[in-house]
C-alpha cells in the first residue's frame, strides 16, 4: 500500500513540474519577442506591414460620406489624422476632408462642397 502512495506522489510531482516549465518557457518567449522588437524594430514593420500602415482609404470613405449628407462643417473644418505613405515612409497629418481632396495620393476618389458657408 505504501508503494502505490508514493508512485501518485511522483506522477503528482512530475505534473507540476511540466506546467511550471511550460509557463516558464512561455514568459521566456514573450520576453524574447519584446527585446527582438525594441531593438530591431523589424518585428514591428512586420505587424505594421500586416495591418496597414495608411487609412487614406477610410477617411476617403468618411469624407465621401460627409458630402452624401451634406454635412457642409464637418467635411469643412473638422481635422482628420492621415496617415500616407510618402516616398516608403509613413507620413501623419491631420487635414480637413477639403485639403484631403487636393491631395495626390487620393486619387481624385473625395467627391467636394462649396465650403464658402462653413464658417469655420
Amino acid at each position: 500500500m505504501k508503494k502505490r502512495g508514493i508512485r501518485n506522489k511522483k506522477a503528482l510531482e512530475m505534473a507540476v513540474n511540466t506546467i511550471i516549465i511550460i509557463v516558464l518557457s512561455v514568459l521566456v518567449l514573450i520576453v524574447l519577442i519584446f527585446i527582438f522588437n525594441q531593438q530591431t524594430g523589424i518585428f514591428s514593420n512586420f505587424i505594421n506591414n500586416l495591418v496597414g500602415r495608411t487609412n487614406v482609404d477610410s477617411v476617403v470613405t468618411a469624407c465621401n460620406s460627409l458630402t452624401a449628407s451634406n454635412s457642409v462643417y464637418e467635411y469643412c473644418c473638422v481635422e482628420k489624422e492621415v496617415r500616407h505613405s510618402e516616398d516608403r515612409k509613413t507620413k501623419e497629418e491631420k487635414l480637413t476632408c477639403q485639403e484631403l481632396a487636393e491631395k495626390s495620393f487620393t486619387g481624385g476618389r473625395i467627391n467636394k462642397i462649396n465650403c464658402e458657408s462653413a464658417g469655420c
